[in-house]
């Protein structure tokens, strides 16, 4: 019964537009508003 419920449910699951960005947000890099900031060297 749950893998029938689990199965009816993934019909409705969205894929996230920002996939391609989680490594980012996990290498600790800068985002503003939803861009990524380029850090400029000193």
């Amino acid at each position: 019964m749950v893998f029938k419920l689990a199965i009816k449910a993934s019909k409705t699951w969205v894929k996230l537009k920002g996939h391609k960005l989680i490594l980012l947000v996990l290498e600790n890099k800068k985002f503003v508003d939803g861009e990524l900031v380029k850090e400029v060297a000193a």
